[in-house]
């Protein structure tokens, strides 16, 4: 028998054992939700047999891929995930909230802390005959309240960037240490004011944030090793209720302090981290590709010794600095980018602009040699590109809505339609100056408009 933690065992305690359910005496005590489940279980066989139907076609992807352009975007998004995600019950068979401590070290209350982020990478030749997995580390800090410095890692070894952000200032410093460069720039998003993993917590103990990511299960899985020590496994299974992709969220906790010790995501769910680490291989000249498989955070140390200084937006002496604006969206390239997805969709509008285009039909394409890539998924991947260079890592369409809209004003309602009906408004939107309405149309032409060619009242 294998030997039980303290926390395994006041788990135990708490919750009892496990009742045996009874699903004729629920189904008769909720008639709506039994019929939802049947309903649910029809939808299920019909995507089973599309799936089949899917599997003789062509556009069946070979594995789950993060959609990228260059290494440094698939990383950025990685990064997104696993430090600032918003969090909604999705109920399910999940361990109690209340079976996880009011106070958490490394979760609550958190003054000052670093740690370590391991990106595992699948690495391909340049004539995709053979491929590896390589690590890349990046160095973080943290220092309450809102300040954060990372530290970049090239494949050598070498410290090549540093980037310190205050987001009570709004402001980042990128420093290039190779060509002595400064950046001052400004900051397009706001980090958690409680700590840089306050919403692990709430993952845990709430799960009741607003966002499109749903805890669906909490569990544990039983005890690993990680940096040497013992520690217990959370393991949070969520789903994102707008694509309907799992994703899976290890968390690690000390065996005898209980304190955050790091986490384990990879990209897909049943990646295991001692079996990318036997893949591991040093890093070659000879490759033509990455692909980011999964992100461990690790080396947590809760009293470490950094100073104010370190966390200073001032360049230090002898760099030479530049203040960037912060990069937006026109209304043409919105609409230059609306054009590329639509038509990488058969000429169909998406359900949402702001997911404009199926990723993963893409990734299929993105894999490809350019020459053999379809000329509409050309057309997307330039545009994608575009944006991504310009440190642009949400949608286009999202960054113009914020940048050049009024509050709540964006509208889409063209789900399904097709291109090319002149006369149908797909969406409309108020510009921030001047209040003008603006309405884009089914063949992607946008014009000034009056609130009566609307199909609906609208609210002042």
């Amino acid at each position: 028998m294998t030997h039980e933690s303290e926390t395994d065992r006041l788990l135990q305690a708490e919750l009892g054992s496990v009742p045996t359910p009874d699903f004729s005496e629920w189904c008769q005590k909720y008639p709506d939700a039994a019929a939802g489940l049947q309903d649910s279980s029809r939808r299920a066989s019909g995507n089973a047999e599309r799936a089949r139907d899917l599997q003789k076609g062509t556009e069946v992807t070979t594995g789950r891929k993060k959609f990228m352009s260059r290494m440094r975007w698939a990383i950025a998004a990685i990064l997104m995930l696993i430090t600032g995600v918003s969090w909604l019950n999705f109920g399910g068979v999940s361990l109690d909230p209340k079976a996880f401590a009011d106070e958490i070290p490394g979760i609550d209350q958190v003054r000052q802390m670093t740690w370590t982020v391991t990106f595992y990478i699948r690495v391909s030749s340049r004539d995709g005959k053979s491929s590896w997995v390589e690590k890349e580390d990046r160095l973080f800090a943290y220092r309450h309240p809102g300040q954060y410095r990372e530290t970049r890692i090239d494949r050598s070894g070498k410290v090549y960037k540093v980037v310190i952000s205050d987001h009570n200032a709004g402001r980042i410093l990128e420093l290039q240490l190779k060509d002595r460069k400064a950046a001052i720039k400004v900051l397009d998003h706001q980090q958690d004011p409680r700590g840089p993993f306050a919403w692990y917590g709430d993952a845990l103990r709430g799960r009741d944030l607003p966002g499109s990511m749903r805890v669906k299960s909490v569990s544990m899985p039983g005890p690993t090793t990680i940096d040497g020590a013992d520690v217990n496994v959370a393991r949070v299974i969520v789903l994102d209720s707008e694509v309907g992709k799992r994703t899976r969220l290890d968390m690690y906790f000390d065996s005898k302090t209980k304190q955050l010790a790091g986490t384990w995501t990879p990209n897909s769910e049943t990646d295991e981290l001692e079996q990318l680490e036997k893949q591991v291989r040093p890093p070659q000249d000879d490759w033509g590709s990455m692909e980011p498989l999964a992100a461990l955070i690790h080396n947590i140390q809760l009293k470490p010794a950094i100073e104010a200084g370190e966390f200073s937006l001032n360049a230090p002496e002898g760099y030479a600095l530049e203040t960037i604006a912060p990069p937006t969206v026109t209304e043409d390239e919105m609409l230059e980018y609306v054009r590329a997805a639509v038509a990488f969709n058969d000429q169909a509008f998406p359900d949402s602009l702001f997911s404009a285009f199926d990723s993963d039909k893409l990734n299929t394409e993105w894999a490809k040699k350019e020459e053999d890539r379809s000329a509409v998924a050309s057309a997307l991947i330039r545009q994608v590109d575009k944006f991504r260079m310009r440190e642009i890592y949400q949608s286009p369409v999202q960054r113009f809505v914020t940048d050049n809209t009024v509050p709540d004003s964006f509208q889409f309602a063209a789900s399904g339609a097709t291109v090319g009906k002149a006369d149908q408004i797909i969406c409309w939107y108020r510009l921030k100056h001047g209040k003008v309405l603006r309405g884009v149309f089914g063949d992607l032409r946008v014009r000034d408009i009056s609130e009566s060619e609307l199909p609906f009242s609208i609210t002042k």
